[in-house]
């Protein structure tokens, strides 16, 4: 279940995103800030979860 969808909807399943190759880690372009241990190495939806909301509180100035 996605819990944030006020903040940051849910990509819909018509949606293409694009992932920058395990080798991009520097710009120009899209580049990984922190490379992933291996291909399909994710995040938990709760971790990601909880970057928005506190990226969100610290944009509209509650970031308490």
């Amino acid at each position: 279940m996605w819990r944030i969808q006020d903040i940051a909807p849910r990509l819909g399943a018509d949606t293409h995103l694009g992932v920058p190759e395990l080798t991009s880690t520097r710009r120009p372009g899209t580049y990984w800030a922190v490379l992933p241990g291996f291909e399909g190495d994710l995040c938990e939806p709760s971790t990601f979860e909880g970057l928005v909301v506190a990226s969100s509180a610290v944009l509209s100035g509650d970031d308490r």
